[in-house]
């Protein structure tokens, strides 16, 4: 995936883990678990980011590594649309 030695080992392992592959991976009306395991998930890959050098100095390591962190967080964003579609309907059903 991306160079492992660049980041810490276990922030890693972490974020790898916690990343959401798709709406239906979480636990039907959980709507709170939901947004908890998306932001851990988000967090983690922010706290990675974090780890690296500024853009204007990292090498091309460590830009991989960047680049790879930001395309995974932003395909779970997209994954999260069906989770947010799911809330919407969650809280329309309580207004009726």
């Amino acid at each position: 995936m991306f160079p492992l030695g660049l980041l810490p080992p276990v922030t890693v392992q972490a974020w790898q883990s916690a990343e959401p592959v798709s709406a239906t991976d979480f636990a039907g009306d959980d709507f709170a678990g939901d947004c908890r395991r998306y932001a851990a998930y988000w967090k983690l890959a922010r706290e990675l980011l974090g780890g690296l050098p500024a853009k204007p100095v990292r090498n091309d390591e460590q830009a991989h590594a960047a680049e790879t962190i930001r395309e995974k967080a932003r395909a779970a964003r997209i994954r999260s649309g069906d989770f947010r579609a799911r809330a919407v309907a969650l809280f329309a059903d309580d207004e009726e």
